[in-house]
C-alpha cells in the first residue's frame, strides 16, 4: 500500500508520461513534496519560487484568458521563472508531462492554479459511474480553472424533477443524461 504510493514519483520520472490521470489527493501530495523540496533549498529559493508563482498566477488568469489584456507584458517574467525554476520541477515528473486530468473528487482551483503556473495544467473532469463515466471535461483548447468543463460530444445534460421535468436554473434535482438514444438517471 504505502510502498506503492512512495514509488509513484520515481515511476513517473522513469516512465516520462505526457499526461497523468489523477485524483486530487495525489496531486496535493505531489504539491506538498514540491513545496517541501523548495523550502529545503532555503529562504531565498522559497521567496523566488513564491514570486514566480505570483507572476504566473497573474499571467495565467482563469486559464481561458491566459496572457490576455495587458498581462502579455509580464510574459518575459513568466518565461524567466519557468527557465530558472519551473522547468526543473517538471523534470521531477519526467520532463515530458504536458497536463494532468483530475477526477474522482472536486479539484481545488488553487491546486489547478499551482500546476498551471508550473507549466503542467491540471484540467478538471466530471463524471458518474452510471454515465460511463465522463460527462464533461476541460482541455487544453477549452478550459476555465475551477470549472468541470464542457459536455462531451453527443451529450445533453438536464437537471430534472423526479418526474423527469426540467428544473428552473438554480434549483436542485436529479441529473438526466442523454447520449444518443440512451437516457440515464
Amino acid at each position: 500500500g504505502m510502498e506503492t504510493l512512495k514509488n509513484i514519483p520515481l515511476n513517473i520520472r522513469e516512465f516520462k508520461p505526457h499526461l497523468i490521470l489523477s485524483v486530487p489527493a495525489l496531486a496535493k501530495s505531489f504539491r506538498k513534496n514540491i513545496e517541501q523540496g523548495v523550502r529545503a533549498q532555503g529562504k531565498f529559493a522559497t521567496w523566488l519560487f513564491n514570486k514566480g508563482l505570483a507572476v504566473a498566477y497573474a499571467y495565467n488568469g482563469e486559464g481561458h484568458n491566459k496572457g490576455a489584456g495587458l498581462r502579455f507584458l509580464i510574459n518575459p517574467l513568466v518565461k524567466m521563472f519557468d527557465a530558472l525554476l519551473f522547468s526543473k520541477v517538471r523534470l521531477n515528473f519526467g520532463g515530458e508531462l504536458r497536463f494532468f486530468v483530475g477526477g474522482g473528487a472536486l479539484l481545488d482551483k488553487d491546486l489547478q492554479k499551482f500546476y498551471y503556473a508550473l507549466g503542467i495544467p491540471m484540467y478538471q473532469g466530471y463524471g458518474l459511474s452510471e454515465a460511463s463515466p465522463v460527462i464533461s471535461s476541460n482541455s487544453a483548447a477549452r478550459h476555465r480553472l475551477g470549472s468541470s468543463g464542457v459536455l462531451v460530444s453527443n451529450m445533453e445534460l438536464k437537471i430534472c424533477y423526479d418526474d423527469g421535468n426540467e428544473l428552473p436554473v438554480g434549483e436542485k434535482g436529479e441529473i438526466v443524461i442523454k447520449g444518443g438514444n440512451v437516457m440515464q438517471k
